[in-house]
């Protein structure tokens, strides 16, 4: 049963993530590194399994709503190059590198505040998903708006693209 799976798991480090409640965590692709967001609107990048504090990146203005991690991250995508997206309650995504508390790009254009973020598969698009009732598809390069996809008549909670890339899913409080 899970619960006898479950009795043998030990907590091997606990760690205090902010002063504010932590809204979002992300494992980076190999796990070597977990990024945090929370309501001071602060993303944290933590090593693991340490827990060791690598980063404070700070730029949003409001609470952190999504974190993704670019899929080639710990393998062909440079440390210099966007390797975090973060999306706020202010509207606003952010592209962050491995290298620089500094962001290297925003994503800027929705109405309203941002409920998720993911990266395409191949790293070079971004999704963004949007209380407003749109997503949007970016560039991550160039930080310029792809595509405004509108058509929900909620707020939209989630954005996730198929493995493959050909399709992306929205999800709100009416339906997918």
């Amino acid at each position: 049963s899970l619960e006898n799976h479950l009795s043998g798991v030990q907590n091997q480090l606990s760690n205090f993530g902010d002063d504010r409640p932590v809204s979002f965590i992300a494992f980076s692709p190999g796990s070597d590194m977990c990024a945090t967001g929370s309501w001071s609107a602060v993303v944290k990048l933590w090593r693991i399994p340490s827990c060791q504090l690598i980063h404070t990146l700070r730029g949003h203005t409001e609470r952190v709503s999504g974190l993704a991690w670019h899929p080639q991250t710990n393998s062909t995508q440079s440390r210099s190059a966007a390797n975090i997206l973060s999306g706020g309650c202010d509207g606003v995504a952010k592209l962050w590198s491995l290298e620089s508390t500094k962001a290297v790009g925003e994503l800027k254009g929705h109405a309203g505040r941002l409920s998720r973020v993911a990266f395409h598969p191949s790293g070079r698009f971004a999704g963004t998903a949007s209380f407003d009732t749109s997503w949007r598809l970016w560039d991550v390069e160039t930080c310029k708006e792809l595509l405004l996809q509108e058509g929900h008549t909620r707020a939209l909670y989630a954005i996730a693209f198929h493995p493959d890339g050909a399709l992306v899913a929205t999800a709100g409080l009416q339906a997918i």
